[in-house]
């Protein structure tokens, strides 16, 4: 049956002004008699019930779902199931509460499950389909409709409402990605007139594979609407009665939160990460892939090999050497080749400060 926004008016009866037979779609009451039942427009409509005249046992539910003045149209007849009988004029019609009518209208239990908006997927990976009870007349905008995926989904993939086939999409990325939706799991679908969104769906595995060197694109961060969903199974052990630990071992590489003074392995750089000194000089490593190193060394009128304090990956950029405060000036100059890995320099005087930078 088509849904209608049913209608009621208390104390609406009236009588036939003519007779109707168990094939009439439309009745006519006596004058004025139309006006006790509800106006109707659109997808609206009331159930009425037809009495027969000294004999109230026989009876036959109608649906109407036209009504101009005292005619009454578009009737579904014999929805009690007795069968459409034939009246007469002078028979009762009245708007009263039938079990039929009562059946169509959702109760407090059925507006908790919310099964109206529910339904198991019945289409493919690429697929999504759901069949909805009562089925939709039309495709609703803003309506949620909740579904239990039978596939992992393929990337671009579409959902139907039963009525609408359209992309299934997240809201600032367009498609949803491949494998972002599980079998068995539950999700949310909007239509927003044109497309599906997808509302209710987190996985933080979706950026495996999108981060490097310590830094995270822009584009492998997604925030999806609802609410941020956090698997606490992946930070067991980290948190402290709802802080978190001041220090966490982390498995891998790298292995912990801050290095220490001279460590030049893998491990995270925190802002307390300073590393102000190695035997040789100091280093940084700037955000964009550079490291500048620095230090002290003394030819003292000969010629010394510098190793640097870390290996530059690629190579050494530039090297420059500067007078140290009240030294006599003097010319120190490389006398070999600048490897990645340190320098040779040579002088008839003594201390100078050195500076490297490379990539």
């Amino acid at each position: 049956m088509t849904q209608y926004k049913y209608l009621f008016k208390d104390d609406a009866t009236t009588t036939l002004a003519t007779g109707i037979t168990a094939a009439s779609t439309s009745l006519q009451a006596v004058s004025g008699g139309g006006a006790l039942f509800p106006a109707l427009s659109g997808q609206q409509a009331f159930i009425g019930t037809l009495i027969k005249n000294g004999n109230p046992a026989i009876k036959e539910v109608v649906l109407v779902t036209g009504r101009s003045g005292d005619n009454m149209t578009g009737l579904t007849r014999n929805l009690s199931g007795t069968g459409a009988l034939t009246w007469n004029a002078g028979d009762t019609f009245a708007l009263l509460q039938p079990a039929e009518a009562m059946a169509l209208f959702a109760q407090l239990i059925d507006l908790q499950s919310q099964l109206t908006n529910y339904a198991a997927d019945s289409g493919t990976a690429s697929a999504y389909h759901v069949n909805l009870t009562p089925a939709l007349n039309a495709s609703v905008v803003g309506m949620p409709i909740r579904f239990m995926a039978a596939h992992d989904n393929n990337a671009n993939c579409t959902f139907s409402d039963g009525i609408t086939t359209a992309s299934l999409i997240v809201p600032g990325i367009a498609g949803v990605p491949a494998n972002a939706m599980r079998a068995g799991g539950i999700y949310v679908a909007t239509f927003d007139g044109t497309t599906f969104q997808l509302g209710s769906a987190q996985r933080f595995d979706m950026i495996l594979g999108q981060i490097g060197n310590a830094q995270v694109p822009a584009s492998a961060v997604v925030q999806w609407e609802a609410s941020l969903v956090i698997a606490f199974s992946q930070m067991s052990g980290q948190l402290q009665n709802g802080q978190i630990a001041s220090s966490i071992a982390l498995p891998g590489s790298p292995t912990t939160t801050t290095q220490g003074v001279g460590n030049a392995t893998t491990a995270l750089a925190t802002t307390a990460f300073v590393n102000p000194s190695s035997v040789l000089g100091s280093y940084r490593k700037d955000p964009d892939g550079n490291i500048d190193q620095w230090g002290l060394c003394n030819p003292n009128g000969g010629t010394i090999s510098v190793t640097f304090p870390i290996a530059f990956p690629t190579a050494c950029d530039n090297l420059a050497f500067g007078q140290v405060s009240g030294g006599a000036t003097q010319a120190w100059t490389p006398t070999g080749s600048v490897s990645r890995t340190g320098f040779q320099v040579g002088n008839t005087g003594g201390q100078t400060y050195w500076r490297a930078r490379g990539h």
